[in-house]
């Protein structure tokens, strides 16, 4: 009978062990330290999930720059008028950088409030993962032809299984619930992530056009009246 190889066996990766060792709990010594768990989830989330995010923000203001710059630019009406073209240019410029200030702030908010996990009805996925590793691990022995081989063959590769688990030290066992605590916990954190983050993106071009629109309302209109005078004068300059 072949052993269960390795790599199904051991799953946790070595730095979960070390880091359940670094914080082992001195009373209760066979509980995982919550505190390590937070830990993992806030380094996990600030390494993995951080940047994505603020990339994809960053991406929104570029296109809405883009956007706006070029739609401005094609107005005819102002083809004549380039200082209260600039004008419009400056101030939607200025405004889509306030906005993004203002979603990275709250950005920044959401992430680290995800850094601090909280309680979860994790219990059906932890199931799930447990249930997943063990199906996995009798089947490495049993192989495709399971139904072909003998009751004591099938016997002694499930014995083999669970004397391979009862030999495994209690830092393996506690990585391996860690692991399947941190893949339940992420299902449930990636999901909000995946819906908040486009939404806060989705926002920014949402509120666009309201403040755009409040700027120029409140644009005297002797400025107004300014930026046309002094484009008209500087074209006919520039025919002189």
């Amino acid at each position: 009978m072949e052993p269960v190889p390795l790599e199904l066996v051991r799953p946790a990766s070595e730095w979960i062990r070390k880091l359940i060792k670094m914080n082992r709990p001195y009373d209760l010594p066979i509980f995982i330290n919550t505190e390590a768990f937070k830990g993992i989830v806030a380094n996990l989330i600030d390494e993995d999930w951080r940047l994505p995010a603020e990339e994809l923000l960053r991406y929104t203001s570029d296109l809405l720059v883009t956007a706006t710059t070029d739609y401005i630019k094609s107005i005819r009406k102002i083809e004549s008028l380039p200082m209260l073209r600039e004008f419009l240019l400056f101030t939607s410029s200025e405004l889509v950088g306030t906005l993004m200030e203002e979603s990275k702030a709250q950005l920044s908010q959401f992430i680290n409030r995800e850094q601090v996990p909280y309680r979860h009805d994790l219990f059906e996925n932890l199931s799930k993962l447990r249930s997943q590793r063990l199906m996995e691990e009798l089947m490495s022995p049993i192989g495709t032809d399971h139904g072909h081989m003998q009751k004591p063959a099938i016997r002694s590769a499930v014995k083999l299984v669970f004397e391979q688990k009862q030999a495994r030290s209690m830092d393996d066992h506690m990585a391996e619930e860690m692991q399947h605590a941190l893949s339940a916990y992420g299902k449930v954190a990636e999901k909000r992530f995946v819906d908040t983050v486009p939404m806060i993106c989705i926002e920014v071009m949402q509120k666009y056009d309201r403040r755009l629109n409040d700027i120029l309302s409140n644009v005297m209109e002797s400025e107004i009246g300014r930026l046309v005078v002094a484009s008209r004068t500087a074209a006919r300059h520039r025919e002189v």
